[in-house]
């Protein structure tokens, strides 16, 4: 897809990643993915098991730099990740973990705004251990928004959850996410997910990774559950090798 005058925020080109795999020998996870990101989008990176999506976001934040490629910034990001577990600290109650991590123009209404927002202003004081699953990955979610960051990287923030948990946690970071749009980069294995949330929905091939198409996600493909629906059975219909090891619900 075209987007004709459009301004990108990011430009990724990963020439190559390469790891050492279980039985010692170099596995390559990425070869030559390219692709641009568009200022306060949201995307969302959907592919097969191990085609290297949630190392593309590690490799974003910094925290895997080896690798042979570039990163075009137009301006240093301060990023917020939001990781598969929540990654809360034990001894410190909601408030805290979400205030730790706080811009520090980040005031107490907004704060306010965000627990409210994100359900959890009846949980300030409790621990993560006292948390379900479903609370503490809000949690880490809002401990993400409050930072304040110009990129946000997500990296299956919903993996296992059960369907009605999962459902109203995306709903709640598609608020959040509208009340204040930033740049922000998912991965998942759902295309119900990718629909649901994403602008943009980068599709990528089997190991070594590459950017397949980018698909335009329309208002009107998340308009209600068949719509949503509508848009999977289109996608699997044209790219079925891609739902191998994805889409789990398919």
């Amino acid at each position: 897809m075209q987007h004709v005058g459009d301004r990108r925020a990011i430009k990724v080109h990963i020439k190559e990643k390469t790891y050492q795999g279980a039985n010692g020998g170099l596995v390559t996870a990425l070869r030559d993915t390219q692709f641009s990101l568009l200022e306060n989008s949201f995307t969302v990176l959907f592919g097969p098991s191990g085609c290297g999506k949630s190392t593309i976001l590690r490799i974003m934040a910094g925290l895997d730099q080896d690798y042979q490629g570039s990163l075009d910034w137009p301006h240093t990001p301060k990023i917020g990740f939001v990781f598969q577990e929540p990654r809360l600290l034990p001894w410190r109650s909601v408030q805290e973990n979400v205030q730790l991590s706080a811009d520090p123009t980040f005031t107490k209404a907004d704060f306010d705004r965000l627990m409210h927002v994100m359900g959890l202003e009846e949980l300030l004081d409790n621990f993560p251990s006292e948390l379900s699953l479903g609370l503490a990955r809000r949690v880490s979610i809002a401990r993400a928004f409050a930072t304040k960051p110009t990129l946000l990287l997500l990296d299956e923030p919903f993996v296992s959850l059960d369907a009605p948990t999962a459902s109203r946690l995306r709903e709640l970071v598609r608020t959040v996410w509208t009340d204040n749009p930033i740049t922000a980069v998912m991965v998942t294995h759902d295309m119900r997910e990718a629909v649901e949330l994403g602008q943009e929905v980068l599709l990528f091939t089997a190991r070594p990774g590459q950017v397949r198409e980018r698909l335009n996600i329309l208002p009107s493909d998340r308009e209600n559950e068949a719509a949503i629906e509508a848009k999977r059975v289109q996608v699997k219909s044209r790219y079925p090798d891609l739902f191998e090891g994805a889409d789990l619900q398919a």
